[in-house]
């Protein structure tokens, strides 16, 4: 992996250019499309997609017609593909047989961001963590009663503070190794992630969080963010949208009123509201069919990308 990278000081993205793109565009499909909402398809050059619950099934597969379809997308049309993940860059790269041959990415919440091509991985876009997080995490850490946590690094480089899980996340793609002082780690780019089985641990992990010793790290200007199955802790600067706004204006020359994207979870909901047309399938949370322009009717495990694709670009 390569790494020529952009670090922002400000967020890209404004408040007012959300609010106007919110009330100017209505849906997607314009047309020739299905949806009928009066978008027109021929400025959306960009797609980007999340993958749990998006994208892939729920098996971690996507149908050959999808994959097909996405790759002949960007060859036939010139449409761009954008992977849009919380996922790091090594469980993205599990699925790159699934994706074109070049692909654009937003991993880690939008920790990171870049483009891979010719089997090589390049970052163009970083946000770091800030001064100060590493004694803030110790201290988290040593806090009782205690709640299992991992610091994800974007290689999938795993630090628990637990040796419960480490053959887990081994087994589904990570590098899990068990740390016993935070404070001597030196990673530049990371996020943290409490697992969440159920609303009792989810409870257990918002009153760890809420302890003394987690604000002193949230008071580091760290987002907390609640998904349907982690809470994650990560630069509050970080967003989807900001990264993907970033690759969109830098690498394509475009706006985000030119993507059409698609997500099914909180961590989606600015990009599903910023973004010229924006879908959610119909497994999706309240917080991404709040923000998204349509909700499909048909979930990730049946071919919600390929069919609303296919309402909006037709036959290829």
């Amino acid at each position: 992996m390569t790494s020529s990278t952009n670090t922002p000081t400000t967020a890209p993205i404004s408040a007012s250019s959300s609010a106007t793109l919110a009330a100017s565009t209505p849906c997607c499909g314009g047309s020739g499309g299905a949806c009928g909402c009066g978008s027109s398809t021929k400025d959306i050059r960009v797609v980007a997609c999340d993958l749990d619950g998006t994208l892939l099934t729920h098996a971690n597969t996507v149908s050959d017609e999808c994959a097909a379809y996405i790759r002949k997308l960007q060859a036939q049309r010139g449409v761009r593909f954008v992977v849009s993940t919380g996922r790091g860059l090594s469980r993205t790269f599990l699925v790159k047989k699934f994706l074109p041959d070049s692909f654009h990415f937003v991993c880690l919440q939008g920790l990171i961001a870049g483009k891979y091509e010719a089997n090589k991985a390049t970052l163009l876009f970083e946000i770091p963590l800030p001064e100060g997080f590493f004694p803030a995490l110790q201290k988290l850490a040593l806090y009782t009663p205690r709640v299992e946590f991992a610091l994800q690094e974007p290689d999938g480089t795993m630090y628990v503070n637990s040796p419960m899980s480490i053959s887990y996340l081994n087994s589904i793609g990570f590098s899990a190794r068990l740390c016993t002082d935070f404070s001597k780690l030196t990673c530049k780019i990371a996020k943290l992630m409490f697992p969440i089985a159920n609303e009792e641990s989810r409870q257990r992990v918002e009153d760890y969080i809420t302890s003394p010793a987690g604000q002193e790290l949230v008071r580091l200007n760290m987002r907390v963010l609640h998904t349907a199955f982690n809470v994650e802790i990560f630069p509050a600067t970080a967003d989807k949208a900001v990264a993907l706004d970033y690759l969109v204006r830098t690498e394509f020359g475009l706006e985000l009123d030119n993507v059409m994207c698609f997500g099914d979870d909180a961590n989606d909901s600015r990009m599903l509201s910023m973004c010229g047309m924006s879908v959610c399938p119909s497994n999706a949370t309240l917080a991404a069919i709040s923000s998204a322009k349509k909700v499909s009717s048909w979930s990730n495990n049946q071919d919600c990308v390929l069919k609303e694709l296919q309402a909006v670009f037709g036959p290829l």
